[in-house]
């Protein structure tokens, strides 16, 4: 069986300082965080960022274009996007080591954020940094390429506008495989909402790749009592040897399912760690479909009467019965491991 690095970074837990108590959280009687106070406000008088935060952002980091219509992306844009699924994402630059590019955020890593008067530095548990420099000083005019580009930052009363340009264009947008080129630019709107909450809005614009820009919007949640620790990617690396096969030859596979075990898969999984909604409902032509987090239901391709392929993922899918014969629970089968989803 073929399986995708999906959640290359997405499984924090291993690479945390857990429970060392977070100086200057409000909390509880009982010494709980209390993530609903107010948030916190620098000597500026500014939202204080500060802090270990996690993006919601899974469902995008397997479709970012989930919200664009047919037609906004260019016809090589396309093509490049088929082919590296037919490819079921053999050429994934996460997969070899090699930094996410402007979307690390959506791919569930902890990152850290540090606040100064002039500058605000995210620190991502992969060991990648961005600087995004809020003294004023403008994007610079002939950048050299960069994984994460070049960043700048102003408020605008309580959201903090983050403009990033100077991208290299090997990386990619998502684990769909969809290109971009070095003409974008990325606007990241943060706003904190409370001391445990924050709204974060991103607009993509690449002329070269779409027709038009676009935004996605995703809740941040901060994680208190914890603390962010080293990891490798290239220390034990074992996924690309994994990474093999075609799509054609999955597909070649595929048999079908009658309706009536079809439906009996039918309804929505909770996957704990990453956080994950898995929606499963039934196609017009009586194929399912798969849907993360509310971002664009996937066909997926029957290998079994239990057993089917997410080609966007490139990850199966296992239904098991509970004891009175119905779907209890799913298995997402990834290269890190597998996922159980219990049934709602």
């Amino acid at each position: 069986m073929r399986r995708l690095l999906l959640l290359a970074i997405c499984l924090p837990l291993g690479a945390q300082w857990l429970k060392y108590p977070t100086p200057g959280i409000p909390r509880s009687a009982e010494g709980k965080p209390n993530l609903t106070a107010p948030a916190p406000k620098t000597a500026e008088g500014k939202p204080d960022l500060s802090g270990i935060w996690h993006i919601d952002g899974l469902g995008y980091s397997t479709n970012i274009t989930s919200d664009l219509k047919p037609g906004d992306m260019l016809p090589w844009a396309e093509a490049v996007t088929k082919e590296r699924v037919a490819k079921l994402g053999l050429d994934n630059p996460v997969s070899r080591c090699l930094p996410p590019g402007p979307s690390i955020g959506l791919f569930g890593e902890l990152q850290k954020v540090i606040q100064t008067r002039d500058e605000v530095a995210i620190l991502n548990e992969s060991g990648i940094f961005r600087q995004v420099f809020t003294d004023g000083r403008p994007l610079p005019e002939d950048p050299s390429p960069a994984w994460q580009g070049y960043s700048v930052g102003h408020w605008e009363g309580d959201t903090l506008v983050v403009e990033t340009a100077g991208f290299n264009d090997r990386s990619w947008l998502d684990f769909g495989g969809h290109p971009h080129t070095e003409a974008l630019r990325v606007t990241e709107r943060y706003r904190r909402k409370d001391f445990g909450h924050m709204r974060l809005e991103v607009t993509f614009d690449d002329p070269k790749t779409f027709t038009r820009a676009w935004s996605i919007g995703m809740d941040v949640f901060l994680v208190p009592d914890t603390e962010l620790l080293e990891t490798v990617c290239n220390e034990n690396e074992k996924d690309a040897v994994h990474l093999v096969g075609k799509l054609s030859d999955e597909v070649k596979g595929e048999i079908a399912v009658p309706r009536e075990t079809a439906a009996k898969y039918v309804g929505t999984y909770e996957i704990k760690q990453p956080r994950m909604n898995v929606g499963i409902s039934e196609a017009s032509n009586g194929k399912l479909m798969m849907d993360v987090n509310g971002k664009g239901a996937v066909e997926l391709i029957a290998t079994s009467q239990t057993t089917f392929l997410n080609e966007a993922m490139g990850a199966h899918v296992d239904f098991f019965p509970d004891a009175q014969g119905k779907t209890g629970y799913l298995i997402l089968k990834i290269v890190e491991g597998d996922l159980r989803g219990e049934r709602k």
